[in-house]
């Protein structure tokens, strides 16, 4: 669902977990569309987790990701 968790504790025990994700730029999934109709491959490169990588990539339409990448 390409979420973060977060872990809150008071005094050393978990007292809650928060889930939170950047949204997607407006726009995004058209871009991609009409680049692909342009055919132009895009390529998602990120330094993200595969596990957001991959969800945010289907979200908008890319096929190719290299994600966990180093800057």
């Amino acid at each position: 669902m390409a979420q973060t968790g977060i872990l809150v504790s008071i005094n050393g025990e978990v007292a809650g977990v928060l889930a939170i994700s950047d949204p997607l730029k407006p726009g995004a999934q058209e871009v991609i569309s009409i680049l692909k109709s342009m055919k132009i491959r895009s390529i998602m490169v990120t330094g993200d987790n595969w596990g957001t990588a991959n969800s945010i990539a289907r979200e908008v339409g890319i096929e190719d990701v290299i994600a966990e990448a180093k800057p």
